[in-house]
């Protein structure tokens, strides 16, 4: 009987009776990984972790394990389980385990799954969105919530025009990574789009860390949309002074609609309408993809100021 074995079958019983043999129960979890005995690695790194739940070793290694083990299912519950606790971990243990599970998320479980989304990342390239979509439908119906083909879905959906389908297949890559602060803003779009701010502000209420401006833009849009105009100016006058941001045309006409509510100065909605209607843009990149309703405010703008002169 070599020294793992022996190891395992004397000492593992005396180390998991042992309150104070979290380090030890991690250098024999640790032993198994190394040796490819992954379940038996994932038992004890389980029990390690539920010993020192600050251990960023632990929570790592049965996230990996758990993907090969139990499947992606197991792994993104796990992460979320983990990243979610209270107290919270530093922002260094955090930042640790979420590259550890977007690296995992990015991962195929399958080969033909792989081979399926290259097939239609080559259809992308050439602008086949249709052979494209076809492609990643097919890898994710042989791995669902892997990340990568979710987020190439939603992107072919949109250049097909299948909002709705888009929407919710945005919603499904959120789930498979919540901590994508650029793909929380396109799905904070795709709501906007579907005329459903009030769902866009509780999504871009889960962004961690500072926003963005484009997601600034999208939450003061949204508020402006639930009857928050006080709270929409705030942000977008706060916006606006800051040195070398482009904005879209939108934000001019926030300013002015946010103001039309509240401070009621019909000059000023004039000013910040007409900067508006000058800087609209020409057509939009999607055809009838349309979050921020431009035709729409075109029209009331034009109104507006039609009546004022």
């Amino acid at each position: 009987m070599g020294f793992g074995a022996v190891f395992s079958v004397l000492l593992l019983p005396a180390f998991a009776a042992s309150p104070t043999s979290g380090s030890l129960l991690s250098k024999a979890a640790e032993y198994h990984y190394q040796h490819h005995s992954f379940a038996h690695s994932l038992e004890l790194w389980e029990k390690s972790l539920a010993r020192e739940p600050d251990n960023v070793l632990a929570a790592v290694r049965v996230g990996e394990l758990a993907f090969w083990v139990s499947g992606r299912a197991a792994m993104m519950a796990h992460f979320k389980n983990v990243l979610a606790a209270v107290p919270p971990l530093s922002q260094e243990s955090r930042n640790v385990l979420k590259k550890h599970f977007w690296g995992l998320q990015n991962l195929f479980a399958q080969d033909k799954s792989q081979q399926a989304f290259l097939q239609g990342r080559h259809r992308a390239e050439i602008g086949d969105w249709k052979g494209a979509w076809e492609q990643f439908n097919r890898a994710a119906s042989l791995d669902p919530a892997q990340f990568s083909v979710l987020f190439e879905r939603a992107r072919a959906e949109k250049q097909l025009s299948l909002f709705e389908r888009h929407r919710q297949t945005l919603v499904a890559a959120v789930d498979s990574y919540p901590y994508h602060s650029e793909l929380i803003a396109e799905l904070a779009e795709a709501h906007l789009n579907a005329r459903a701010p009030a769902i866009a502000l509780e999504v871009l209420n889960k962004v961690e860390g500072p926003p963005t401006p484009q997601q600034r833009v999208l939450t003061a849009m949204a508020l402006l949309e639930t009857g928050a105009p006080g709270p929409a100016l705030g942000m977008l006058r706060s916006l606006l002074q800051q040195p070398g941001v482009h904005f879209p045309p939108i934000v001019f006409y926030g300013v002015g609609k946010a103001l039309m509510q509240t401070e009621r100065d019909a000059g000023e909605v004039a000013r910040w309408y007409r900067k508006f209607l000058s800087h609209r843009p020409e057509s939009a990149p999607v055809a009838g993809w349309d979050p921020f309703r431009y035709e729409e405010r075109v029209s009331e703008v034009g109104a507006y100021l039609a009546d004022k002169i």
